[in-house]
């Protein structure tokens, strides 16, 4: 019987609230818990405070290498994780960003890693910087940003000090002058961001004037376009060193740069891995799932998992949360409950509608693989502008089309199966015609691949949408706005309905429209009530 959570809690804090965070950690683990795995910095000993029996500690990039082998079903791969920073003791000078590993012999062991002080900034930390502080966006944004315009512009900049395997770091001119302080946090903190925005400022020739108005036309799409470039390059240079170490065929990616998917494609394309698994959930986030599998595997090292297949391991909703949740609003809402949704909701996407999708679990990582999705017709460009609008999402941001496998191939030639999304591939002529709203600017699509056994009720809808206009293929996006997390509950998922341009909400069985409202608004313009909400009585 074994509990497992993930503290995310910085070393300094750790080591100021020492005697306190044990005291909570031993307030939230149940009494029949034999084994607990936590994620804390190494050098803390529970032993002498002798609060739980047993209490294992395992070091972070160990459960992000475990992480992503675990889930890919390979028998050996190299692992390699590019993450932001981790701590290794309690002088915080001692810190890890890229490692990389192997599985053999049943095993996971590490292969190399670079130590490095707080001065210098790993391959995450340093996206992640020139994203969110000079392109003011977030490092996935970015990253799709990257293809409207040319890294050429800035040649002259080095943004990492050498691109040479784990020792690519941030150049030293993006520091210069900052004096770096023993918290963690320092990095968030006013005092080292200004020092920060103003060197880069001086290093890209950004003037007060530069204006946003089309940033896909401006200097800051040559940011994005250099910092991607110097990234890739500086991936494909620890992939390259992986390979050197440990020669599989296989390669597992694990940490937030892993949902680089653009330089995930080049590393299949530049080195001699022929296989890329990407652990779908790749940043912090379910570390604590992976560090089960840890123990799990202790337990029994002869057991293979299988390969990770579905992401859908949310809650789900019962009928009964599902009914209560919709006769809510149906005063204003027209549902109704149908035994064959699927050919209904096909028909609609092949009609140009645009329809919100709930059904089963939600799943667990920062994409919707079609259990909270937003899905529309992908053969329409206007209509791929119009799903980004109800997102409150930039225009020039790609959507991702999803197909059935057997699809694949009719599009993308090349590409290989992709269930979570973790890399992109290089569309065809007949693509270009027949699916332009799922296609980027540069000819690419982050593209998602669809078998019965990962999503049924999702396999039977493209089913459907290709028996109508000859192809599979929809576009897919998470049932969110932007900056907001995905929907989880019926209800979340009706307040977005109502406050949006969706065409139709699908919950499990039910067909969700607005045509009550639709009709009400007309009775009222004809009536001359000018206040829709008193005769809806909406809150």
């Amino acid at each position: 019987r074994v509990i497992s959570f993930f503290w995310d809690i910085p070393g300094e804090t750790v080591k100021k609230y020492y005697s306190k965070i044990i005291q909570e950690i031993y307030k939230i683990i149940p009494l029949w818990s034999d084994i607990i795995t936590i994620n804390l910095p190494d050098w803390i000993h529970f032993s002498k405070y002798n609060v739980i029996k047993k209490i294992k500690l395992y070091h972070h990039h160990y459960m992000h290498a475990a992480s992503s082998y675990y889930a890919s079903g390979y028998e050996d791969s190299c692992i390699i994780n590019i993450d932001g920073f981790w701590n290794e003791d309690k002088t915080y000078w001692k810190y890890i960003s890229q490692s990389i590993w192997k599985w053999k012999w049943k095993n996971i062991y590490k292969i190399a890693h670079e130590y490095h002080n707080k001065t210098q900034i790993g391959i995450g930390m340093t996206y992640s910087l020139i994203s969110k502080q000079i392109i003011w966006y977030e490092a996935g944004s970015t990253m799709w940003l990257s293809s409207y315009w040319d890294y050429t512009r800035f040649n002259h900049v080095n943004i990492y000090e050498n691109i040479d395997g784990l020792s690519s770091f941030l150049h030293p001119d993006f520091t210069k002058g900052i004096n770096f302080s023993d918290d963690i946090l320092f990095f968030y903190q006013n005092s080292f961001l200004e020092l920060f925005k103003k060197n880069c400022k001086n290093i890209f020739w950004i003037s007060n004037d530069d204006s946003q108005w089309d940033i896909t036309k401006s200097i800051y799409a040559d940011i994005a376009a250099k910092l991607q470039y110097d990234t890739e390059k500086a991936i494909i240079s620890i992939a390259q060193k992986g390979y050197s170490s440990f020669p599989s065929k296989n390669l597992c990616l694990a940490g937030g740069s892993a949902l680089n998917v653009i330089a995930n494609t080049k590393i299949l394309e530049k080195t001699p891995f022929k296989k890329i698994f990407v652990q779908p959930a790749a940043t912090d986030d379910w570390l604590s799932l992976w560090a089960a599998y840890i123990w799990a595997h202790y337990i029994n090292p002869n057991y293979i998992f299988p390969s990770f297949k579905n992401a859908s391991l949310g809650k789900r909703y019962s009928p009964n949360e599902i009914k209560i949740s919709i006769k809510k609003y149906e005063n204003i809402l027209s549902y109704s409950q149908e035994k064959n949704i699927e050919s209904i909701v096909a028909q609609k996407i092949c009609d140009w509608k645009i329809i919100a999708i709930f059904i089963w679990r939600s799943e667990f990582w920062p994409r919707a693989l079609g259990n909270r999705s937003i899905i529309a017709d992908a053969s329409s460009k206007k209509l791929a502008e119009k799903v980004n609008d109800i997102k409150k999402r930039e225009k020039w941001r790609p959507l991702a089309p999803m197909l059935l496998v057997e699809d694949l191939k009719a599009f993308f030639p090349k590409a290989k199966e992709n269930y979570f999304m973790t890399s992109i591939w290089y569309a065809n002529d007949d693509a270009l015609i027949k699916i332009p709203g799922a296609i980027h600017i540069d000819k690419t699509a982050r593209y998602q691949t669809l078998q019965k056994q990962q999503n049924k009720k999702m396999y039977n809808i493209l089913k459907e949408v290709k028996k109508i206009k000859w192809n599979s293929v929809v576009i897919n996006t998470s049932f969110n706005s932007r900056s907001e997390p995905i929907i989880e509950s019926p209800e979340d998922a009706i307040k977005m309905f109502l406050s949006t341009n969706l065409d139709y909400l699908v919950i499990e069985d039910y067909i969700i429209s607005k045509e009550k409202i639709y009709s009400e608004y007309t009775f009222c313009y004809e009536k001359n009530i000018v206040n829709l909400k008193d005769k809806l009585d909406v809150c």
